[in-house]
């Protein structure tokens, strides 16, 4: 899950579609230099897998990309409640 979740972070950043991120229950980092997307990939690094995380109210967010386990060992993308693409 982490790898994709790197992996798109990258791509949306490269092509200027990345303004921040955010993990569930933590701060929001502005993402507007490679050095910011560094530390985003530092939290990413240091995640713990937990399949019953309850999102609450903080996944409504515009333009907000949640990624979640789905198909047992198959990770989504989901954007307003529809998955965009898995891995």
């Amino acid at each position: 899950m982490c790898s994709f979740v790197t992996s798109l972070a990258e791509d949306l950043f490269l092509a200027g579609d990345l303004d921040c991120c955010t993990i569930v229950g933590g701060p929001t980092i502005k993402i507007s230099r490679v050095a910011d997307l560094g530390s985003f990939f530092d939290e990413i690094s240091a995640l713990e897998w937990n399949a019953e995380t309850n999102f609450g109210d903080n996944v409504e967010q515009a333009r907000a990309v949640i990624f979640s386990p789905i198909d047992g060992n198959a990770v989504g993308a989901i954007v307003n409640g529809t998955t965009i693409a898995k891995a």
